[in-house]
């Protein structure tokens, strides 16, 4: 069963604290019994140096008219670096000894945005994700689907960290990490059935790249 959490909506462009925004963090991340990836000192150190890299874990369609980039994947090197460039924007430290270890679960975020976030149509009507899951790659029929663990909506926490403005509701969905595989697919469902300009489809299909860290 997917859960989803409302925590952390009414964090305020200020940033406030660090303790604030790693508990936020920790809150949408965390599960049950928090697994950790394996990440070595020198990885998590180079992750906080790795400065923004969100552009390496963009969601972006595989449409031969006009690519779209619909938001971002996150795995635990990149959460680091994201929360690391985040309070580095605001002349905050964030050292080793801040990462939470609920950063580290073997969990693959995914932060959607509605379309108007990526120029599509800009104004009052906006399609907003409703539904995000992984599959394999390109298969039909009675497709196995992988649901997200949990959900929640894209609070101002996560606007911050994107600096990403738009009007809607965008969408977070988390899946286990092993799912990040080239065999596989994200497959995104739009209110209105918008397919990103890929024929034949009613939702928006999305390649997993192989070299994902």
């Amino acid at each position: 069963m997917t859960r989803r959490s409302s925590a952390c909506s009414s964090w305020g462009s200020s940033g406030k604290s660090i303790g604030f925004l790693v508990g936020c963090v920790i809150l949408v991340g965390m599960s049950a019994h928090a697994q950790r990836v394996s990440l070595s000192p020198s990885d998590v150190d180079a992750a906080i140096r790795a400065g923004d890299i969100t552009k390496q874990y963009r969601l972006v369609t595989d449409s031969k008219r006009r690519p779209f980039a619909l938001g971002y994947l996150s795995t635990p090197f990149s959460r680091i670096a994201l929360v690391a460039e985040h309070y580095r924007r605001q002349f905050l430290p964030f050292t080793a000894a801040s990462v939470p270890p609920e950063l580290l679960a073997p969990e693959a975020w995914l932060y959607v945005f509605p379309d108007n976030a990526i120029g599509i149509r800009p104004g009052p009507d906006v399609r907003e994700p409703k539904t995000v899951v992984i599959t394999p790659r390109k298969a039909g029929g009675d497709v196995t689907a992988h649901h997200p663990l949990r959900t929640m909506p894209f609070s101002e926490v996560y606007r911050a960290m994107f600096r990403a403005k738009f009007d809607g509701q965008g969408l977070i969905a988390m899946f286990p990490l092993e799912l990040l595989n080239d065999a596989n697919e994200i497959r995104i469902v739009y209110d209105d059935g918008w397919n990103c300009d890929q024929a034949g489809l009613t939702y928006c299909r999305v390649d997993i790249r192989a070299n994902i860290r």
